[in-house]
């Protein structure tokens, strides 16, 4: 796995792919996010006492406020710790006017329903390590939950990774290894700004630039397998 020197080096040799994207298409982004009801949302924990915890909304001008049982299967004896920075992954429930956004990280009432306990849930803590956030327009973020993203689906060509999407426009990214989570948050930054056409290509260019800044690192260029999908 890259340290963090040569992931910044990483992340630097993918400055020309944005330089040069093609087809680019101007999204008006919101300057402030403003939270609905329903909305899925990657936040950073600010605060925490014992009725819950302060959920920092990035890109949000209110913060939210999450139960501490707000978990599906929690109890007052079974519920997630959460500590001071922690990211986790919620639902808007309500945003009283004029107050901080109330969050649940409990499936909608027609959703599929895991336990927290289970690490099968979709909403709940979400892990930091070989992982990163990614920004994107609020637009673009709700355009990745549809079924058949383009941008998702030809990064599944390579590599096996996790996102959790919010429409507060941050997209966390895990992978098996941190080199792998840059690819794929790369990738979505530029993916916002492409037509459909142009995404397969661009994602191909992103694994390549990969390859050649890493292969003298050894390991990573064996890792990602297959040719540049034609």
């Amino acid at each position: 796995m890259p340290n963090a020197a040569a992931a910044e080096d990483l992340a630097a040799a993918f400055a020309d792919v944005r330089s040069r994207r093609q087809n680019k298409e101007t999204i008006r982004r919101p300057r402030v996010y403003e939270p609905l009801p329903g909305d899925y949302v990657v936040g950073r924990v600010e605060e925490r006492n014992a009725e819950g915890y302060k959920v920092k909304l990035m890109g949000a001008a209110v913060p939210g406020v999450l139960g501490a049982v707000a978990f599906d299967g929690a109890t007052k004896r079974t519920r997630p710790h959460l500590n001071i920075d922690d990211l986790v992954y919620c639902r808007v429930l309500r945003v009283p006017r004029g107050g901080e956004a109330e969050l649940t990280c409990c499936a909608p009432p027609k959703g599929p329903r895991r336990e927290w306990t289970t690490g099968a849930a979709t909403f709940g803590p979400l892990s930091s390590s070989e992982a990163l956030i990614a920004v994107v327009p609020p637009q673009f973020a709700e355009l990745l939950l549809e079924r058949d993203a383009p941008v998702l689906k030809a990064l599944a060509q390579y590599i096996a990774y996790e996102v959790a999407i919010g429409l507060n426009g941050r997209v966390w990214c895990r992978a098996a290894t941190l080199g792998d989570a840059i690819v794929v948050a790369n990738a979505l930054e530029n993916a916002a700004f492409l037509e459909d056409t142009a995404v397969a290509p661009m994602v191909g260019q992103v694994i390549n630039a990969m390859r050649a800044k890493t292969a003298s690192q050894g390991g990573y260029a064996q890792a990602v397998s297959g040719d540049n999908p034609s």
